[in-house]
């Protein structure tokens, strides 16, 4: 069963799940949790809250910020960093994205979303449509706006 390491239907504030308990380089700000509330709050409306989850364990030890499960049966996953560039919220995130969706024994991946609080520059496109079409990675980013409050 694909869904055996995600509690897809969790509300993200009103749950058990913690980074606390993963591991020790886990580092979470409060920039990161705000992306990922509002973020979880888009994906609802669009799929469903049983349909999408965070701090899901994709293959042992290593859990993606955002999971959807999409009508296919595999899953969409997204990446959340805060970096203040495009560029570097993508070199930061792509090798996690590939060791969810490409390593041995990892649950069946469709899409890989980069998530950043700002909107990506034409260098940016360009990098994330090149491996799209050269290496037929299913990649994609996602503009994630959040406030500083501090």
């Amino acid at each position: 069963d694909n869904t055996e390491h995600c509690q897809f239907g969790c509300n993200i504030w009103n749950t058990s799940k913690s980074k606390k308990s993963k591991t020790s380089e886990t580092v979470v700000t409060k920039k990161h949790v705000k992306m990922q509330k509002a973020l979880h709050s888009r994906l609802v409306s669009k799929y469903g809250k049983k349909y999408v989850d965070y701090e899901c364990e994709l293959i042992q030890g290593k859990f993606a910020d955002l999971v959807v499960l999409l009508d296919s049966g595999k899953y969409a996953v997204y990446e959340i960093k805060t970096q203040p560039t495009a560029r570097e919220c993508i070199r930061e995130a792509i090798g996690q994205l590939l060791e969810y969706s490409y390593w041995p024994g990892s649950q069946s991946v469709e899409q890989i979303w980069v998530v950043g609080p700002t909107h990506m520059d034409d260098k940016s496109t360009e990098y994330i449509e090149s491996l799209k079409s050269q290496f037929g990675l299913p990649i994609g980013y996602v503009h994630q706006p959040v406030e500083d409050s501090g």
